[in-house]
């Protein structure tokens, strides 16, 4: 199962608690490409929660921000936010 087909059928919340055993457990290569997954998309969801919604962050990465390394972070998380819907 991918990162965000486990978020969109268990939620963030439960994302997170994952995450967090799964930082405790020896992996190997193989997890730890789906565990940065999963960090990532725990990430922008929280960023996206923080900013006031998906439609405040679409708003500041077209008109609002005018750091690309930030601009692009903002077009990460509304990527991965909008991949659930």
């Amino acid at each position: 199962m991918k990162a965000n087909e486990f978020i969109k059928k268990y939620g963030v919340e439960e994302a997170r608690h994952q995450s967090s055993l799964l930082q405790e457990i020896q992996v190997n290569n193989n997890h730890q490409e789906y565990i940065d997954d999963l960090k990532r998309l725990i990430e922008s969801h929280e960023l996206v929660e923080k900013m006031g919604g998906i439609e405040c962050l679409k708003d500041m990465a077209l008109y609002g921000v005018t750091q690309e390394k930030f601009r692009d972070q903002l077009k990460q998380a509304i990527a991965d936010v909008e991949s659930f819907q």
